[in-house]
């Protein structure tokens, strides 16, 4: 599992739930960031080289573009905004079907 991008909500939603880089494998990022780590040691991954199952994002903006990019470069990875997770917008069994792979 992923979260689309490295700016200030992003750091801020790594420090506060996953200070110690547990959970998540890496952020993905543009290019410009590639090879980087945030505080908490997690990897800043470019988008070009990075592949997971789930990718999550901070914003229905974000989850807007994520879609549209994995759809154009024609990958599988399932797109979950965290912020209907949190907020209890997404209950437990659909998270669970959306992370059913084939």
């Amino acid at each position: 599992m992923m979260l689309w991008g490295a700016g200030n909500r992003g750091i801020a939603f790594l420090q506060m739930y996953d200070p110690i880089a547990v959970y998540l494998s890496g952020v993905m990022i543009c290019i410009v960031k590639a090879g980087n780590h945030i505080e908490n040691r997690t990897s800043c991954i470019c988008t070009r080289r990075s592949k997971c199952d789930v990718i999550f994002v901070l914003s229905n903006g974000i989850e807007r573009f994520a879609r549209k990019y994995i759809k154009e470069h024609g990958r599988n990875e399932k797109v979950i905004d965290i912020l209907d997770i949190i907020f209890g917008k997404l209950p437990l069994s659909k998270i669970f079907k959306l992370m059913m792979f084939n």
